[in-house]
């Protein structure tokens, strides 16, 4: 079966087995109807970031808020697991986002604004509503917490500041 790719970098189309660009020596991605489409609506696309750096929804929430038109598409990456001599493999989705290249540099500010907002949530202390009632006074007698002087919660954030 025969496929449709296209650079990343420089928009040359691709068919057939082919996975480097001849040009640019990029990696080729994967275009579907999808993809086709929205190269109709944005003319100039330029990869923005990918889900690696910052969480999607981040990034869409920050670039719809600025009206900013884009299209997300989906690769995927193999990455080594375990020991290097038993040559086991995850393949991980990563998703792209892309924009208008004229829409780049507010683009890149949504970008910056979607990852401080991403880290700070992430800098939040959890808050797990769903334990049972009752749970505190049934473990503070528990003589591991009687004697570091913490409740299991204080505990439990200990834990995951390793």
């Amino acid at each position: 079966m025969e496929s449709n790719r296209m650079c990343p970098k420089c928009s040359k189309k691709y068919s057939g087995d082919v996975s480097i660009c001849e040009k640019c020596g990029e990696v080729l991605i994967e275009v579907s109807k999808d993809f086709e489409l929205a190269r109709s609506i944005i003319r100039e696309p330029v990869l923005l970031g990918s889900d690696e750096e910052v969480d999607m929804i981040y990034v869409k929430e920050a670039l719809d808020q600025r009206r900013i038109p884009y299209f997300t598409e989906e690769t995927h990456k193999a990455v080594p697991t375990g020991s290097s001599k038993m040559g086991s493999m995850n393949i991980l989705t990563i998703t792209n986002i892309y924009v208008n290249k004229s829409d780049l540099e507010e683009a890149d500010r949504a970008f910056a604004q979607a990852k401080e907002e991403m880290e700070f949530d992430l800098s939040l202390p959890v808050q797990y509503i769903d334990m049972p009632e009752g749970f505190e006074e049934e473990n503070e007698g528990d003589e591991n917490t009687k004697e570091k002087g913490k409740g299991w919660y204080e505990k439990l954030i200990d834990m995951f500041r390793l």
